[in-house]
């Protein structure tokens, strides 16, 4: 602080990102969406109604108002937010539910070949998940032997960057499919 004042600058921040964030958060999120499912022809009213109904049914049930908060400020703070929508086997006292969730961006994986916004063109999308023995434990316990048996590679660092670890030379590298080649 004392260096600051003496380069005559000021000692506090004014933090003027998070009010821009909380400001497109609301206009974003202010009202809920209006679903609205419509027949081809005139005859299909009734059926486009249900489809209506059944929209806000799994929006409400998943509380959807929420997580789509969530994935708003995601795109706004990590450049991308993701809703997805799958099925809760358990729910509904075993009959299965269609719900919502919102998976955090950073375990998304999508085809680096895609080049359409809303990854329509993608020939895959992954979710990676890092967990620990003990959660795979909890969740599968009927696998509890293979998942003692596998290997664990949690403390290693792995390095995602196009340049070879450690590496000092200055050789730019072309990326193939399955191999790597020096230009």
């Amino acid at each position: 602080i004392t260096s600051l004042r003496e380069q005559g600058m000021p000692t506090f921040t004014i933090n003027r990102i998070m009010p821009v964030v909380e400001m497109l958060n609301f206009y974003a999120t202010a009202n809920n969406p209006r679903w609205q499912a419509v027949g081809v022809e005139g005859s299909d009213i009734d059926v486009a109604a249900v489809f209506s109904d059944l929209a806000d049914y799994i929006w409400g049930n998943s509380d959807g108002s929420t997580l789509y908060s969530n994935a708003v400020n995601d795109a706004i703070t990590k450049s991308i937010g993701y809703l997805m929508v799958e099925i809760d086997k358990d729910a509904d006292n075993g009959m299965g539910e269609v719900k919502i969730s919102q998976p955090e961006p950073f375990d998304i994986y999508v085809d680096h070949k895609s080049r359409d916004i809303m990854f329509r063109d993608a020939s895959y999308i992954m979710i990676r998940k890092i967990l620990p023995k003990s959660h795979l434990i909890k969740l599968f316990p009927d696998q509890k032997r293979k998942i003692m048996k596998s290997n664990s590679d949690e403390n290693s660092q792995y390095s995602y960057s196009k340049r070879p670890v450690g590496s000092t030379d200055q050789r730019a590298f072309m990326y193939d499919d399955d191999s790597m080649e020096d230009i």
